[in-house]
């Protein structure tokens, strides 16, 4: 299950802390800006991939922090850090070309 999330600049450092813990902290967690993932709305994204229980967890103890996406808005905050992920990879593997 994935879920994402808008994060506002004063609370990312709460989010942190949130997803740090039991059983968020042992998901697949990504957080990126929205200068690297070109989009317009100033803040930060936090990408959630896990289980359902961790996910739904989340959705309950960040209602407060961030704002949880869904629709077209959340597949193309998943799409483009998908994309920055691949264009890491290639870049990682063209060093042992």
């Amino acid at each position: 299950m994935q879920v994402v999330f808008f994060v506002e600049k004063e609370n990312l450092n709460k989010v942190k802390d949130v997803v740090k813990e039991d059983p968020i902290g042992r998901q697949s967690i990504t957080f990126r800006d929205n200068v690297s993932l070109g989009l317009e709305k100033e803040g930060d994204y936090l990408l959630i991939d896990g289980s359902e229980e961790a996910c739904k967890e989340a959705e309950e103890r960040l209602r407060e922090l961030a704002q949880e996406l869904d629709g077209e808005e959340k597949e193309t905050v998943i799409k483009k850090m998908k994309e920055m992920e691949e264009s890491a990879m290639e870049g990682f593997g063209g060093i042992f070309s």
